[in-house]
């Protein structure tokens, strides 16, 4: 890990923060029956609840509830809040992927590709007020990580603060039991580990049984209401592609890192299938799929590192090629002109990330396989 990178996020960050991004305006009227709303009733009512909010925003307490305890202007310390976060956020992926076997420099470009998607990390920091998405991304990684060094108490610990803030936190739970089990460990760590999830349960449930709400979609109705998106071309489109783009087809392309991250991986190929599944229980498609940005991003992270960390300057090259997809027709300071020029960027933008990873992928093999040259 290189202190000298975490700078350059930082610095890279904040440039998009202030300069690409930007800062949603909250007056607008046809935003008015946002979700964003939602959690400012939850401040704005701190330290009580707000009983008009629906499930299952009135149970996502921990950010708004926090930051609705301080004295100072609520819409200045959500934006304060939310960039502070995002920050936070990038660095622990960084160490995150340093930790796992990724070189300074490639777990740095893949810090910022992942900022660069204005759906995963764009959307939260421009709408400042889901500062939960961020939180519950962070937690996530801080989970994740702490099942792969066993490390049951801290777990425990985040796992309570997950069930304060997104339903998704709860997804390692399963996760876990698969790890334990293609790993060999279960038999041996089966019982701390219940013993640390088995908190978190509990506060889940306790918070959806006594925290007032009023109407909303219980899980079964939102299941009822959503999952025929995977009916839609369109709906599809946005899940599995869109919500990757520009690098969606590089796992296609590079397909026998792929099988072999996932064959020591099942618990990750297991974590992304829940994912797409908790997408059936909203609408906002691309949104939906952020909490697979960690296996996703892993996973690029090793194909930058197998195929491009012998040529600095081709590894930061992608980062240039991939910030045209971070902007949009809806978010941002510099808005396309409508959803049609965003689709064709992303359509160009992929292709050309496609054929340098297939570039790269054949110009190691035949480097690989011309003949040496014997000394005589």
């Amino acid at each position: 890990m290189n202190n000298r990178y975490i700078v350059i996020i930082a610095l890279i960050t904040l440039a998009m923060v202030f300069f690409v991004y930007g800062k949603m305006d909250a007056s607008i009227v046809s935003r008015a029956t946002w979700d964003y709303h939602k959690y400012l009733a939850i401040s704005s009512a701190a330290p009580l609840f707000d009983e008009s909010i629906p499930q299952p925003f009135a149970f996502r307490l921990l950010g708004p509830y926090l930051l609705g305890l301080l004295p100072w202007d609520i819409f200045q310390i959500y934006y304060i809040a939310t960039i502070l976060v995002a920050l936070f956020l990038l660095v622990v992926f960084y160490c995150f992927l340093c930790s796992n076997g990724i070189r300074s420099n490639v777990a740095a470009v893949t810090v910022l590709l992942f900022s660069f998607n204005k759906y995963f990390f764009g959307y939260p920091v421009w709408n400042h007020f889901q500062i939960n998405d961020l939180i519950s991304l962070i937690l996530l990684i801080a989970l994740y990580w702490c099942m792969l060094r066993h490390n049951w108490s801290v777990l425990c610990v985040l796992l309570m603060l997950g069930s304060l803030t997104r339903e998704t936190s709860m997804l390692v739970i399963p996760v876990a039991i698969i790890y334990l089990l293609e790993s060999g460990a279960w038999r041996k760590e089966w019982i701390p580990f219940v013993i640390s999830v088995v908190p978190g349960i509990v506060l889940f449930l306790f918070v959806r049984m006594t925290v007032p709400y009023d109407g909303g979609s219980s899980l079964w109705d939102a299941f009822l209401m959503h999952s025929s998106k995977l009916l839609s071309p369109g709906r599809v489109y946005a899940l599995v592609i869109n919500s990757f783009a520009p690098l969606v087809f590089v796992p296609v392309v590079l397909c026998e890192v792929t099988i072999s991250f996932f064959r020591k991986r099942l618990h990750g190929l297991a974590f992304l299938l829940l994912v797409l599944g908790t997408a059936l229980f909203g609408s906002n498609d691309e949104r939906l799929m952020a909490p697979s940005f960690l296996i996703f991003y892993f996973l690029i992270a090793r194909m930058l590192q197998d195929y491009f960390s012998d040529s600095p300057w081709l590894l930061w090259s992608i980062v240039l090629l991939v910030f045209p997809t971070s902007l949009d027709y809806v978010i941002g300071l510099h808005l396309l002109p409508n959803i049609a020029v965003m689709y064709t960027l992303s359509i160009i933008s992929m292709a050309v990330i496609s054929s340098l990873f297939l570039y790269r992928k054949y110009r190691l093999k035949a480097i690989a396989n011309q003949p040496s040259v014997a000394i005589q």
